[in-house]
């Protein structure tokens, strides 16, 4: 299972931090519908730290301020987001809300994508 660090800080324990998105890409065989993405997440603070697939937004990550586990985010994709064969997932961090300038350091991990219900 992947971690993946995103900041500019360094946190004792975590991976080292990627400053920037995350940028993910996946193949698709085929769409059916709409899906959902899960993505767990630890240590997220601000409200704007935002998912996009395709570049069009799908949501934000839900705040996790704890350091010490993850909390599942699900977030719905609509059928025209997807694309049969290559699609980009982009995870953004966005800035502490009361801490102007500073980004968000969190952790994102078990992303995966299945067909919604």
């Amino acid at each position: 299972m992947s971690v993946h660090h995103l900041g500019d800080d360094v946190v004792a324990g975590w991976p080292p931090a990627k400053a920037g998105p995350l940028k993910l890409a996946f193949h698709l065989p085929f769409v059916h519908g709409p899906a959902t993405l899960h993505i767990d997440v630890m240590g997220t603070q601000a409200e704007h730290n935002e998912v996009f697939v395709n570049g069009e937004r799908i949501g934000h990550l839900r705040k996790n301020p704890s350091n010490e586990e993850f909390a599942q985010t699900d977030l719905k994709i609509p059928a025209e987001c997807l694309r049969q064969g290559s699609n980009r997932l982009v995870v953004m961090g966005g800035i502490i809300d009361d801490q102007p300038g500073e980004p968000d350091d969190f952790l994102v991990s078990n992303i995966h994508l299945h067909a919604a219900n």
